[in-house]
């Protein structure tokens, strides 16, 4: 076997070894980005793990900030998206029994659209929507009643002043 054939065997070798590397890389990265069906949000089921950061960098699980007593409301949005810059102004004023608990896309610097009226600022770092939902959309809303139970929720963009009815009307339900 002459040394040509030898080195062309060798980086042909090195060559398929370097692919399958890649792939079993890509394949770890997909498996770890892809909804579980342990994590996926669901009418009617409790709120599961979905962790984000907290505006020191420390990661926090939504799953503990919401409950306990309270309705909460989370908001995962980017300002901006302009279907964000839409929709979550009209569902003001936001009903005081609620807490608001916002998350952020990362790396977008603008003003939060609903400064006033937040009760808990996170930031979605790890791509814990996308992780969370089958088909995540901005704006995602979650509507959790006091156990930790998602009651309702809504994505993307509707008619004016349905959010903020929704928003109402799940307030009620609390009192």
């Amino acid at each position: 076997m002459s040394s040509s054939s030898t080195s062309r065997r060798l980086v042909a070798l090195s060559a398929l070894l370097l692919g399958a590397l890649g792939l079993a890389v890509t394949g770890w990265q997909m498996r770890h980005k892809l909804p579980l069906p342990t994590t996926t949000v669901g009418v009617g089921k409790p709120l599961p793990s979905i962790v984000v950061s907290d505006p020191t960098g420390r990661p926090v699980d939504l799953a503990t900030v919401v409950g306990g007593g309270s309705r909460s409301v989370i908001v995962f949005y980017s300002p901006s998206c302009g279907v964000c810059q839409k929709e979550l102004p009209q569902i003001g004023p936001f009903p005081p029994e609620l807490r608001l608990v916002l998350v952020r896309e990362p790396g977008d610097d603008m003003a939060d659209p609903l400064a006033s009226a937040v009760s808990q600022r996170f930031a979605d770092r790890d791509g814990a929507l996308k992780r969370a939902f089958v088909l995540p959309v901005l704006p995602t809303v979650l509507l959790v009643d006091e156990r930790g139970f998602v009651r309702d929720g809504f994505v993307g963009e509707h008619e004016a002043r349905s959010a903020q009815q929704k928003l109402v009307a799940f307030a009620r339900r609390g009192r």
